[in-house]
């Protein structure tokens, strides 16, 4: 059991009340942000209700077809509809990339390193970081300290500081205290610091612009 939710119709509508239970670590919040509900329907006064909503990894299996009778349905459990063969791909590639999305954010959001690097395991291989230079003895920039407080706001971060500042909460570094050495990383190498080559010369310099093009369009909000 992971939460304590109860569940009732009004003249507005269905309507939902409950939280997650306190003792639940960061890991199991995870996993449970990342499961799917499906309903356990009982048969109650000749209609099927929903009585429990089950947390699956896969949602919706098929609703097996019995032969008519006098018979009648008394349970169905983590069902759904049963999607056309010509859909089945389509779906299937569907959910693997929300679900590789999903495990992300949902790390993002805890800070935890270690929740991160799970998350990061589970959403698949990540940019090759080999060809990242040197971060030893980066100071955070000062002023990119509060990224956190605005970034989201105008888009997110530029792609190769997001890079670099999700490498660096692998390695066990706050977001914020990532982002800050991130930006102060491609200013350095856009300088030509480092002994940076001229392709992480060229990337720092497009994430530079593209920080400072973000951080105005903030300041202008």
């Amino acid at each position: 059991m992971a939460a304590v939710v109860r569940a009732g119709e009004d003249a507005h509508g269905i309507w939902l009340a409950g939280a997650v239970l306190p003792w639940l670590t960061d890991e199991q919040r995870m996993r449970l942000s990342l499961s799917r509900f499906s309903g356990d329907w009982r048969s109650e006064g000749g209609a099927m209700e929903l009585v429990a909503a089950l947390a699956v990894n896969t949602e919706g299996f098929p609703v097996p077809s019995g032969p008519s009778g006098d018979r009648e349905e008394y349970a169905l459990i983590a069902a759904g509809a049963l999607p056309s063969s010509q859909q089945t791909a389509r779906v299937t590639a569907a959910l693997d990339a929300g679900r590789r999305l999903q495990a992300w954010q949902a790390a993002r959001s805890i800070r935890s390193p270690r929740i991160l690097a799970l998350a990061a395991s589970a959403a698949g291989p990540a940019d090759q970081e080999d060809d990242l230079p040197p971060l030893d003895g980066i100071e955070p920039d000062p002023e990119a300290l509060a990224a956190l407080n605005w970034v989201d706001d105008v888009g997110g971060l530029p792609r190769y500081i997001r890079r670099i500042a999700d490498h660096l909460m692998r390695e066990g570094r706050t977001e914020s205290h990532a982002i800050a050495i991130a930006v102060n990383a491609v200013k350095r190498w856009c300088r030509g610091g480092g002994n940076v080559q001229a392709d992480t010369r060229a990337k720092a310099c497009a994430a530079v612009a593209s920080w400072e093009a973000k951080r105005a369009r903030a300041r202008a909000s």
